[in-house]
């Protein structure tokens, strides 16, 4: 359960970067905003007891709009997991990889770091923090999450 708590935190993460603009700073070649997101996904661990996990869900972005997302993770001790995630929106996509930490039972926290993108999310930077609780399923290999991030992002013109 903590390991589709913390891949669906990393996933909402990316997500949170994309969101609603706070703050704005342009430039001659690139604007920054910080914004927040909301979500939610199924934490999938394919094998019962298994390292690794998946995770899918929808988000939403004051600035983008809807969007879904399918990210891939992988426990690495007793209360960290890695995962990466790619997110859908109307405009392209964006691809972000995190380090989480589950920090308590049914919830996780991950740091994500924008790493790529195609579209409107070309050239991107940026970083995101992302705060998820998860609640399990009839499934011992399903669990619910929800999330919210903050985090911000640079866009190339």
């Amino acid at each position: 359960m903590r390991k589709v708590l913390s891949l669906l935190a990393t996933v909402f993460a990316v997500l949170a970067l994309t969101n609603g603009a706070a703050f704005a700073s342009q430039s001659a070649s690139s604007t920054t905003r910080i914004g927040v997101s909301t979500g939610s996904a199924f934490d999938l661990v394919p094998v019962l007891g298994g390292s690794t996990f998946i995770v899918a869900g929808t988000v939403h972005s004051s600035l983008f709009g809807n969007g879904t997302f399918l990210g891939e993770g992988s426990q690495t001790g007793a209360t960290s997991f890695t995962v990466t995630t790619v997110t859908v929106f109307k405009h392209g996509t964006l691809t972000q990889t995190g380090a989480g930490t589950n920090t308590g039972q049914n919830t996780a926290t991950v740091l994500d770091t924008i790493v790529g993108g195609t579209g409107e999310f070309a050239g991107a930077t940026g970083s995101s923090t992302l705060v998820s609780i998860s609640s399990p399923t009839s499934n011992p290999q399903l669990t619910v999450v929800q999330f919210a991030a903050v985090g911000t992002i640079t866009l190339a013109h």
